[in-house]
Formats: structure tokens, sequence, C-alpha cells
């Protein structure tokens, strides 16, 4: 359960990396387009034995990759965002791994209708029990459901979109982090960086 909450938060916060790499800027830049793909790439149908390809662009001052599962896809996989600096020994690659802006937004809007709904069922249950008798929900006279009985059922739906959308968030966050070491083990071997210097996910996957 804790995976899963702390998945849940990934969702909405970035996570940052940085490698240090003796390459020259350009050296570094040519050894990450020469293991990466473009978007055409997606389409494959073997992407080899991790079953994932790195694609993005890849220029000096701007890098946005991803590591692709093969025939999968997952909203809430990060995307890394970063750019290459150049530094007295080599290079540094500077920048932080986030679910798309616009996959947050649709979660938030998501999430926040099915919460307004669950309210807006719970304050109908209230109303319906003020304008009469609780029970019975279902009246066998009339053949017909009281409106306590239609609210309660409402609210209940609600609250199940409400932690379908939670769930699959999370399970989708954490999916992805799995992609995101792939990516960050995957940058390191390009630039021939040391472990310790990005910041890792490993230690909860």
């Amino acid at each position: 359960m804790k995976r899963l909450l702390d998945s849940w938060v990934d969702v909405w916060r970035s996570r940052p990396i940085f490698i240090h790499s003796t390459l020259p800027p350009e050296v570094a830049i040519s050894r990450m387009k020469e293991g990466a793909h473009g978007y055409v790439a997606l389409l494959a149908r073997s992407w080899g034995s991790a079953g994932r390809i790195v694609t993005g662009s890849i220029r000096t001052d701007r890098i946005r990759l991803v590591a692709c599962r093969r025939l999968g896809r997952n909203s809430w996989r990060p995307v890394l965002h970063a750019q290459i600096l150049a530094a007295s020994d080599g290079c540094e690659l500077v920048g932080s791994f986030q679910v798309p802006v616009f996959v947050q937004a649709f979660t938030a809007v998501w999430l926040s209708f099915a919460g307004l709904s669950v309210v807006m069922g719970l304050l109908a249950t209230l109303v319906a029990i003020g304008e009469g008798p609780a029970l019975p929900l279902y009246s066998t006279a009339t053949g017909s459901w009281s409106g306590v009985a239609a609210g309660l059922g409402f609210t209940g739906l609600a609250a199940c979109f409400v932690a379908f959308g939670v769930g699959l968030a999370a399970v989708g966050s954490r999916i992805g982090l799995a992609d995101e070491q792939y990516l960050r083990t995957w940058l390191a071997e390009r630039l021939g960086g040391h472990p310790w210097a990005s910041q890792t996910t490993a230690a909860r996957s």
C-alpha cells in the first residue's frame, strides 16, 4: 500500500537527475543519438532484451527522452527534460523526470469531477433523509427505490470512479518508475557517468 501511495505522489512531482561525464558535450550528444531512436521506432516489433527502447529528441540545449515498452502504452510514464552543460573536465547532464503536464491535468480534472460527484451524492442523500423516512430503501408497493437509496447509489458509483482513477494513476506511475530507472541506467552507460551521480528511484522499486 505504501508503495502505491508513493507512486501516487510521484504523479505530481518531478525527480531531478544529474550525471557528470568526462566526455566533451558534442561527444556525449553523439553517443546518446547513436543509442536513441526516433518516434517512428515506436512501430517496431522487437526492441531488444529489455523490451524497451529510448526515443525522443536530443540537442545540446534541449533533451527530451522517454523509455518505451514494446507494445505497451502508459500515459503516466515519466519524460526526461534535460540539457547538456559544458564543464571544465567534460560535461554535465542536468534535468528532471516528470509525468507529462497534460496527463497531470487530465488526472486532476477526472478526480475533481468524481470527488465533486461524491459530495453531491452525499448532499442529495442528506436532503432525501430530511424529507422523509430513510427506510425502506425500496418500496414494494410502488416498485421504486427511495431518494435515499438513489443518493447512496450515486455516491457509491462516484466513489468507485475516484478509487479507480487513483488506483490507475498510481499503478501507471509505479510502472513508469521502472521505465525511468531503465532510462537513468541507459544515460549513465552512454555518458560514462557514475551511478551515485544520478538521483535514482531504485530504492522504492
